[in-house]
């Protein structure tokens, strides 16, 4: 049973419904706060990506990929190291896609990225159904033989975020998931601190456990 319970909040916090505008407003420093469990994503996700990589179905034909919940590129940039990759960079904070765009610049210039690597980003909200029917008249319906989506998991229901996945990939696709623990998500939540405010802005956050997401992934 999916625990759709936001962690407790404090008259320090300031919660915001919209996630979009969460991240809209945290963009500026997201890359620079030394936010802890970024840091861990980052060191686990080169290691990571080998075995995804290693996965993928037809790995003599290009793969067509997906970061889902992309932010400000922090692993899109992984993926460019993949030959003959087409890459879509989602997210729906469009702030966040702008500095991803902006950083883009400078990876997709030799030696960060590999030679005919395409790189596209788009504006997509992971909860609405006209983006995903919109996004699959870019690309075909099942098409995608790969997904990274890393700490997107704890803004979004697993009912929804397995079904826009398998709307997604195309069958023995490959999908790679990282989120906070549910043991830290019990004590926190995704978020940054407001220098002029001194509060912590945070947004709508599940706690999933391991099985939870593991239980809801079988039954694609």
């Amino acid at each position: 049973m999916e625990n759709n319970n936001n962690p407790k909040r404090s008259e320090n916090i300031l919660q915001i419904p919209q996630v979009d505008e969460t991240y809209d407003q945290w963009a500026s420093t997201y890359d620079t706060d030394g936010n802890f469990l970024q840091a861990l994503d980052s060191l686990m996700m080169p290691q990571l990506l080998q075995g995804f990589v290693a996965a993928l179905p037809s790995p003599s034909k290009p793969a067509n990929l997906i970061d889902l919940g992309c932010g400000t590129g922090r692993n899109t940039r992984l993926l460019l190291s993949i030959p003959h990759a087409s890459i879509w960079a989602l997210d729906n904070s469009t702030a966040m896609l702008a500095r991803a765009q902006s950083k883009a610049q400078e990876w997709t210039t030799p030696p960060t990225a590999a030679s005919n690597t395409n790189l596209n980003f788009q504006r997509f909200d992971v909860n609405s159904d006209t983006d995903l029917s919109a996004f699959l008249n870019i690309v075909s319906p099942e098409s995608q033989t790969g997904i990274i989506s890393t700490l997107l998991l704890e803004h979004v229901t697993l009912t929804r975020f397995f079904t826009v996945c398998h709307a997604l990939l195309q069958p023995g696709g490959i999908l790679l998931v990282t989120n906070m623990h549910e043991d830290m998500g019990k004590s926190t939540q995704a978020g940054f601190w407001d220098r002029e405010t001194g509060r912590k802005v945070q947004t709508i956050s599940f706690i999933h456990s391991v099985d939870e997401v593991v239980e809801k992934a079988g039954e694609w």
